[in-house]
């Protein structure tokens, strides 16, 4: 990527062949050196029903590179899955509407995202949505954005 950024998702083309990727496991790592120890997990997405574009959101992570590892495919003997890229996580988690501000319509977006399951209701970072990430909501919202 050129540069550490803090990322929430990888967005996914597929080439929509028999060969594709089914199953796949995205790390982080802070040099491109992948087996140094330093690489860590962010998830793994099971991608066989990946038709067109589709996106794959995970708790936010600081990485410079990302390395995706094949789990599964289709067979054959020439692997395809289009092209990926990343997007760069929204640092104020407060703003759960996505509209850069702060605003009392945040709370609306912190309730859709809660109901959906969406990672931006995670507002203290332990990898899952609970009514207790509300209280951490509260906590952001109130330390504004940088």
């Amino acid at each position: 990527m050129g540069t550490t950024l803090v990322i929430d998702a990888l967005g996914l083309w597929a080439a929509g062949t028999s060969e594709s990727m089914t199953e796949m496991a995205v790390y982080a790592d802070s040099d491109a050196d992948f087996s140094n120890g330093g690489t860590t997990l962010i998830a793994t997405f099971d991608v066989e029903r990946a038709q067109g574009c589709r996106a794959y959101r995970f708790p936010t992570v600081e990485s410079r590179f990302v390395h995706i590892e094949l789990l599964g495919h289709g067979g054959g003997d020439f692997l395809r899955h289009g092209e990926f890229a990343v997007r760069a996580a929204n640092t104020c988690p407060a703003d759960t509407n996505g509209d850069g501000e702060l605003t009392p319509g945040d709370f609306n977006g912190w309730i859709i995202a809660f109901n959906n399951q969406d990672p931006a209701c995670d507002q203290n970072g332990d990898g899952a949505g609970t009514p207790g990430d509300f209280n951490s909501w509260i906590l952001n919202f109130n330390a504004g954005c940088d």
